[in-house]
C-alpha cells in the first residue's frame, strides 16, 4: 500500500469541508450586482488576492454566512442558507448585502472563483488542534483535470474550483509554492475551462503530460512531486503502458526513496498494469528498508495480481506482524491490509477466514473503500454492526 506524505496525510486530517462546499450548485451565474437583500444591517466585503493582498477586480466570488437567508438569493438545496455567487467590481468589492439581522463577521465566507462549471469544491483548513490555518499554499487535484495552486485567506478558506460536471477533489500542502507555481496552476485553470467534458484519457494525458515537461525545470520541487505523481495517474487511466513507462520515468527522476519506490510500484499493481515493474520498484524498496509495513503490503498485494496467492498471504501477513511489532497508529492502512488478506484467502478457498478477516477490517475501519469495495467484489456482506467495536488484529 502506498505511505503517503506526512504532510498530506496532516492535512486530510485537518480539513473541514462544508457541505455547501463540496456538492453541486445549479445555474451558476455571476452577476456584477450592486445590492442584494433587504434590512437595516449592511454588509459588503472585498475579495483580496491571499498571496499578494491585492484587490482582486471583475472577478468571480462566492458569498454566505452559515444559517442566513438574504432576501431573493437562492437557497441552497436542502439547506436555509443563501448561496450568493457573483462578480466585483473595479475596486475588488462585492455586493452590498442588506440583512435585518446582525452577523459577525466570522460566520461569512468569501471565496474567490476559478474554474467554469455549476459543480465545484472548496476547502477550510484547520490544523490538526482545530486551530485555523490562514496563509497556507495548497494544490488542489481536480479528477479530469488538471492541478491548480493557491493558498488560503485570512479565515483558512481555499478558492472555490468550478467544474463542470461532479468530479472528487483532493487537496494538497506543499512547501512554500513560488510565483512560477502560482502561474503555473492559474494557466491550468484556463487550459482545463477549455478542455471537452467528453476528453478521453489519453487526450487529457498527453496535455497534462505537455504542460509538465515544458514547464517543470521552473516549478518548485513540491509541485514537481505532486505533478508528477498526477502524471502517473493519468497515464495509469489511459490503460496505454508507453505512457504508464513515460509518467514513471518522469517520476522517479525526482528521487527514488523508500516511500517514492513503494507508492509508484503499488499505483502500478493496484491499477493492474506493468505489474512486473510495480514489483521491481517494491522490492528495491525493500532493499532500503527491510521491515516498512506499507512496502511489505504491497509486495503481498502485487503477488495476489500475479496469481501467487500462498506467496502473497506469507507477504501480507508479515506486514501485519510488522506493523504489531512496530505498535504502528494507522488504521487507514491496518484495514487496507486486511482487505488485501482477505481477498487473498477468498481465492485460495478459505472463505470462512476471508470473511472473518474482512469482518475483523469493518470493525477497525468502518469506513475503508478498500474493505467496502473488496466486499462488493467478491460477493461477501459485511455484518451489521461488525463496525461498532474494535477488535485485535490477528494474523491468519
Amino acid at each position: 500500500m502506498p505511505r503517503i506524505s506526512l504532510r498530506h496525510v496532516l492535512l486530510a486530517l485537518a480539513i473541514l469541508c462544508s457541505g455547501l462546499a463540496s456538492s453541486l450548485l445549479q445555474a451558476r451565474q455571476y452577476p456584477p450586482l450592486k445590492e442584494v437583500g433587504t434590512g437595516t444591517n449592511s454588509y459588503q466585503f472585498v475579495l483580496k488576492d491571499p498571496v499578494t493582498g491585492t484587490p482582486l477586480a471583475h472577478t468571480h466570488y462566492r458569498l454566505f454566512a452559515y444559517d442566513v437567508t438574504i432576501k431573493d438569493v437562492p437557497l441552497y438545496p436542502g439547506a436555509n442558507v443563501s448561496v450568493l455567487f457573483g462578480e466585483t467590481d473595479a475596486a475588488g468589492r462585492t455586493a452590498l448585502v442588506k440583512l435585518p439581522q446582525a452577523v459577525p463577521e466570522q460566520d461569512w465566507v468569501l471565496t474567490r472563483v476559478v474554474g467554469d462549471g455549476d459543480n465545484g469544491n472548496s476547502f477550510h483548513l484547520i490544523d490538526v488542534f482545530g486551530r485555523v490555518s490562514p496563509g497556507a499554499d495548497y494544490v488542489i487535484d481536480i479528477e479530469h483535470g488538471l492541478l491548480y495552486c493557491g493558498r488560503s485567506d485570512e479565515y483558512g478558506n481555499t478558492a472555490f474550483v468550478a467544474t463542470r460536471d461532479d468530479r472528487n477533489q483532493d487537496l494538497f500542502l506543499p512547501d512554500a509554492l513560488t510565483e512560477a507555481d502560482f502561474s503555473w496552476c492559474t494557466e491550468n485553470v484556463d487550459i482545463m475551462n477549455r478542455m471537452p467534458t467528453d476528453m478521453t484519457p489519453a487526450s487529457r494525458f498527453a496535455v497534462f503530460e505537455n504542460r509538465y515537461v515544458t514547464f517543470k525545470d521552473g516549478l518548485s520541487d513540491s509541485l514537481k512531486l505532486i505533478a508528477a505523481r498526477k502524471l502517473t495517474d493519468m497515464a495509469i487511466e489511459t490503460k496505454d503502458a508507453l505512457s504508464v513507462t513515460e509518467a514513471v520515468d518522469l517520476r522517479l527522476k525526482l528521487g527514488q526513496s523508500t516511500d517514492i519506490l513503494n507508492n509508484v510500484g503499488y499505483d502500478l499493481i493496484n491499477a493492474n498494469v506493468l505489474v512486473d515493474r510495480g514489483l521491481d520498484l517494491i522490492n528495491r524498496s525493500l532493499q532500503n528498508e527491510p521491515d516498512n509495513f506499507y512496502a511489505l503490503d504491497s509486495k503481498g498485494w502485487a503477488l495476489f495480481r500475479l496469481a501467487r496467492f500462498d506467496e502473497a498471504l506469507e507477504w501480507l501477513n508479515k506486514s501485519l506482524s510488522v506493523y504489531l511489532q512496530q505498535q504502528a497508529e494507522d488504521n487507514t492502512a491496518l484495514a487496507e491490509n486486511y482487505a488485501h488478506r482477505a481477498e487473498t484467502l477468498y481465492h485460495l478457498g478459505r472463505t470462512d477466514e476471508a470473511r472473518k478477516v474482512l469482518n475483523d477490517g469493518y470493525t477497525i475501519d468502518p469506513e475503508s473503500p478498500q474493505i467496502l469495495e473488496t466486499a462488493q467484489r467478491i460477493g461477501m456482506p459485511l455484518k451489521k454492526g461488525s463496525g461498532s467495536q474494535a477488535s485485535a488484529p490477528a494474523i491468519i
